[in-house]
């Protein structure tokens, strides 16, 4: 019985493992995403999960429309921030690194810091400076806006970690030419966001929404660019292989995992952290975080003793790929490595805190 649902499992997440490994290559990575695609719905039908009628409704099915529709629109708000001009620039390039992070998120962050750093090494610490602004909140970072439900208190709990990582990244004073002429409206719509999901989580989408077309009319010309258009569409391309993925594989893992509770227990809390970070890297943090909300969901006896916390640590502090958007990875991969690192051990120190793990 478990090889069978190994060998299910492992057809489920093929297309959705590849996700991470093909993006790199630049002129290949559509035709790629399509053939994923393609082979997701395949793969679906051919093991008889679903038919080919059914899939526009997958995702009512699953009970992940929702979380769909708020991964896009968080997506989309986030590029609604970069064509609007963006975090008005304050004097120190470590703090408005880190403002972008926690309002614009660090996707958009990615798109937009590099455009004003001096040269690729800046640019990759200011996005590294970013990423570490991400975790303060809850809509900064799509790991911890998607699983607010299950780690509500991730919002506050990373705060730490947050200042820390900007720290490791800690750009030059000079990263960043000031920008005055910069308005004020998209740095003050960001913040009214990040407020009321902090507050209010449960009507986030409705406030991404409302940001997001309240922003359009300050949206500039030159800066709505093929970028906007390929986060979008990657972001879409990629929930839509992970909804498909979501047919049975959260399932056959949460299982897995719920059976060896009873003699590893005291490790799945830390396993799924330092997972979390691993997968985020090699996989796609936008399908790593769709993903891992459904998990969660369906691993009912695994909401205890730190576990879901740490699965959402690990998802917000994992990842790679702004780095490679940013396209400065070289760079500041040793600071990268080392905010890995120190993530690792803050997770270690929530399992420790919440569960006695260590």
């Amino acid at each position: 019985m478990l090889p069978e649902l190994l060998t299910e499992a492992a057809w489920l997440l093929a297309p959705f493992v590849l996700i991470g490994v093909l993006a790199w290559g630049r002129r290949v990575r559509w035709a790629w995403l399509l053939i994923l695609v393609v082979s997701a719905l395949v793969i679906g039908i051919y093991r008889e999960l679903f038919s080919f009628a059914d899939v526009r409704h997958l995702a009512t099915w699953l009970d992940v429309s929702d979380i769909s529709m708020l991964a896009l629109a968080w997506i989309f708000f986030g590029q609604a921030m970069r064509a609007a001009g963006g975090i008005r620039p304050l004097h120190s390039p470590l703090v408005t690194a880190g403002l972008c992070g926690a309002l614009m998120g660090d996707l958009a962050s990615a798109f937009f810091l590099p455009t004003l750093a001096k040269d690729k090494t800046s640019a990759g610490r200011l996005v590294l400076a970013a990423a570490g602004g991400s975790l303060i909140g809850r809509s900064g970072n799509l790991g911890i806006l998607l699983m607010s439900e299950h780690s509500p208190e991730s919002a506050y709990f990373l705060i730490p970690l947050a200042v820390v990582m900007m720290l490791i990244a800690r750009p030059a004073k000079d990263a960043m030419p000031m920008q005055s002429n910069v308005s004020w409206v998209p740095t003050i719509a960001a913040l009214g966001v990040a407020v009321s999901v902090f507050f209010f989580p449960q009507h986030a989408l409705l406030a991404f929404v409302c940001a997001t077309f309240g922003l359009l009319p300050f949206a500039k010309k030159e800066i709505i660019a093929l970028p906007t258009w390929q986060a979008i569409g990657w972001g879409s391309g990629v929930i839509f292989i992970t909804v498909l993925a979501v047919t049975g594989a959260p399932e056959l893992l949460a299982w897995g995992l719920e059976l060896n509770r009873v003699n590893h227990g005291s490790i799945i809390p830390l396993a799924l952290g330092a997972g979390g970070v691993l997968l985020a890297t090699v996989i796609d943090p936008i399908a790593l975080a769709v993903f891992s909300h459904a998990f969660a969901d369906r691993a009912m006896d695994l909401r205890l003793d730190g576990a879901m916390l740490s699965l959402t640590a690990g998802i917000a502090c994992g990842g790679v790929f702004h780095l490679y958007l940013a396209k400065s990875f070289r760079p500041v991969v040793w600071r990268w490595l080392l905010q890995v690192v120190v993530a690792l051990l803050y997770i270690g120190g929530i399992c420790w805190f919440t569960a006695g793990v260590i």
